[in-house]
């Protein structure tokens, strides 16, 4: 039996990068299906991207019912806002941004300081190296040390990094998710690095072995 073209879109691999036109104007007619109050295509697109929006939105905030809070709010706030998405850009960068604004605003709300941008001279970062430990956690996935580590960073860098290394988006998506221009998202996630690899260098050293 043939495939609905709902069907089609919920069954294939969100990020899959054969049939990216295909996917986009199935996407679109879903998007019409919720403008016209379908509530099954609302349904899709939490399916779709909920993991993403809740992961996105615990690593800014550091606590699961926050999380799931800022999660709801954000579909909520996509859905009631729908009509005013610009379907030139990509509907999964439009609704990351609202979660990423939701969950910072919660953190202000809690007093949460966050950090002013400072420019570092790249040459004095130790990137390969934090780099190349980054991933060999990840490979490994450790994500007890991962996490450890991210904690040591303010809200809003977690989310750099979080979208960065782990979900591995290119700045140009992470700047337009952010509203920061791409070189200040470079200059954060290149001081998150320097912050981070102190504490990531000291764990694969020390504490490694008590984790593996």
């Amino acid at each position: 039996m043939r495939k609905s073209s709902i069907d089609y879109f919920v069954t294939r691999p969100s990020r899959a990068t054969s049939n990216q036109k295909m996917k986009d104007e199935i996407e679109d007619i879903v998007i019409d299906k919720i403008l016209d109050n379908d509530q099954a295509a609302c349904r899709i697109i939490i399916d779709k991207y909920k993991s993403f929006v809740f992961n996105l939105a615990f690593r800014i905030v550091n606590n699961r019912e926050d999380a799931e809070e800022v999660a709801q709010d954000s579909f909520i706030k996509a859905f009631k806002h729908l009509e005013s998405f610009n379907r030139k850009a990509k509907f999964s960068t439009w609704l990351y941004r609202i979660t990423f604004n939701t969950a910072v605003s919660k953190t202000r709300k809690k007093k949460v300081v966050k950090n002013e941008i400072n420019e570092v001279p790249e040459a004095l970062l130790p990137i390969a190296s934090f780099d190349a430990s980054f991933q060999q956690l990840k490979e490994k996935q450790q994500q007890q040390v991962i996490q450890l580590i991210l904690n040591k960073l303010s809200a809003d860098e977690k989310a750099l990094v979080t979208m960065y290394y782990l979900e591995e988006m290119p700045m140009e998506e992470i700047a337009e998710i952010t509203g920061l221009s791409k070189s200040n998202v470079k200059v954060k996630i290149h001081r998150s690095r320097q912050k981070l690899y102190k504490h990531l260098s000291h764990l694969l050293k020390h504490e490694m072995h008590d984790i593996l």
